[in-house]
């Protein structure tokens, strides 16, 4: 297995089943199926994916890990990301909080978001928002600084953070390109307020 091949074919559905009929088998009765193309040599990550969450819902989360383990093994944040997540549904938080930071370390920007949303759902709030502070102009990162921030009654500061560093004139992260019109910072602080309202 190699995650550049990985990352293909999910991305085209090329040399895989496709996760609508993985599903569509998996409510037919043919979990056999599934589970074979799952723990395949050259596996199908489609149906490794709901074969671990199948298996993680009947409690049994290390099979489930097991399944995930080759995928993993290759550095694909995909596989590292859904394992992750089946860590933290099970209450294993650190467990997936470790296997997420080496992925945010090298610098992959989901595995970052996830890692400080991780990070201050376990009480370590200050450290996401310390990992996230440096990266505001990217909008999946200023997505969970706003979470992270309200969550830590810093709302208010990292309103006045956004609205300086997205505002117009600078570079803009949803347009990809110079912000003429403060869209950003008005999406950004916008969701701020409606998250200190709710």
């Amino acid at each position: 297995m190699d995650a550049a091949v990985l990352h293909r074919r999910t991305g085209m559905h090329d040399e895989c089943v496709p996760p609508d009929l993985v599903d569509r088998l998996l409510a037919l009765g043919h979990a056999d199926v599934v589970r074979g193309q799952a723990l395949a040599e050259d596996g199908d990550w489609f149906c490794a994916r709901a074969w671990a969450r199948l298996l993680a819902g009947r409690d049994a989360l290390d099979e489930a890990l097991e399944v995930l383990a080759p995928y993993v093994g290759t550095g694909w944040w995909t596989a590292a990301a859904e394992a992750a997540r089946l860590l933290d549904a099970a209450g294993r938080g650190e467990e997936a909080i470790s296997l997420v930071r080496p992925f945010a370390a090298d610098g992959e920007r989901s595995a970052l978001h996830d890692l400080a949303l991780l990070l201050a759902r376990h009480g370590q709030g200050e450290e996401a928002y310390e990992l996230l502070l440096p990266h505001t102009t990217d909008w999946l990162i200023a997505e969970a600084l706003v979470e992270v921030g309200v969550g830590l009654g810093r709302g208010e500061e990292v309103a006045a953070l956004l609205e300086a560093r997205l505002a117009p004139g600078n570079a803009c992260p949803r347009c990809d390109s110079m912000c003429r019109t403060g869209c950003c910072a008005a999406a950004s602080v916008t969701s701020l307020q409606a998250s200190r309202a709710s």
